[in-house]
């Protein structure tokens, strides 16, 4: 009888398992990356260490862009499947995202030796190698290529003239407040950004960003001082010195010259309406503090 009881549980439990496990697949199947998340972490606290769980979170991680969280997700997935070429490719897109390049590399370089026909592991591998390695990291694009060019195209070379008329009308598309912004800030070039600069904020910034301004925007808990003073507002209100464009990350994907000057305008939009939200904040600020003086 005891027995029977016992079995009847054990099948409740993997039951519940596996109805968790459906539940997080269908939530990251249907873009609902949180819920897949949650979903697998309420399995991870009844069965730590599972891995299919622990495969679910790495996933979903990704797609909300975490990569330290898929990292540490996928690891012990990659540890207990070390033919397993999509757990190594996830992996190193996870390491890739959290700034980890070197080991971005290796994971990616593991999937490729294991299935050197997956042609999404060569194009991933291909964007960190870069980092790295340009020569590296263009053998690996023209794999990928080779493989499925519909999927992976080489990425086009865009020539000097090219980029700066791009810029010019990029910066007639943006808003007044916006365009004004760039009268004081000037904007440069570099061909990706340094990890240094991804590193600024936690989760760090995406490697794959299109712009970064050279500081971040000051955000509430900026302006207050450990003894509870408000800083110098003054000085908090300092804009950049610049705001980046990083050409290897606009130009990655082949499009028009318009499309081009719309990437770059976006890119510029989303650096310049940051600042320019931390001023109104800082603006009203410092409104209230003359107001109560």
């Amino acid at each position: 009888m005891t027995n029977d009881l016992t079995a009847g549980w054990n099948f409740d439990l993997d039951t519940m398992r596996q109805l968790r496990l459906e539940a997080a697949g269908r939530a990251l199947a249907g873009m609902d990356p949180f819920r897949a998340l949650s979903e697998a972490e309420e399995l991870l606290q009844r069965h730590p260490g599972d891995i299919a769980a622990l495969r679910l979170a790495g996933a979903a991680a990704l797609s909300l862009g975490n990569g330290d969280m898929a990292t540490a997700a996928l690891d012990p997935v990659v540890a207990a499947a070390p033919d397993d070429a999509s757990a190594w490719v996830q992996l190193g897109w996870a390491r890739f995202l959290g700034g980890d390049i070197q080991g971005a590399v290796f994971a990616l370089g593991e999937a490729t030796r294991i299935a050197p026909a997956d042609a999404d592991a060569w194009y991933r591998l291909s964007v960190a190698a870069q980092w790295l390695d340009a020569a590296a990291g263009a053998a690996a694009a023209l794999k990928a290529a080779e493989l499925d060019g519909d999927a992976f195209p080489l990425a086009p070379v865009w020539a000097e003239a090219q980029w700066l008329t791009g810029l010019e009308t990029a910066l007639s598309r943006l808003e007044s407040e916006a365009g004004e912004f760039y009268e004081s800030v000037p904007v440069l070039w570099k061909a990706r950004p340094e990890i240094e600069m991804l590193s600024r904020t936690q989760p760090a910034h995406p490697p794959l960003v299109f712009a970064l301004a050279s500081a971040e925007p000051p955000e509430a808990a900026d302006l207050i001082e450990s003894n509870g003073q408000l800083v110098d507002l003054t000085e908090v209100a300092r804009r950049p010195e610049a705001v980046w464009l990083f050409r290897e990350n606009i130009g990655r994907v082949p499009a028009s010259a318009d499309e081009l000057a719309d990437r770059i305008a976006q890119a510029l939009a989303t650096e310049a309406n940051a600042w320019l939200e931390a001023e109104s904040m800082l603006t009203q600020l410092m409104e209230d503090t003359a107001e109560t003086e």
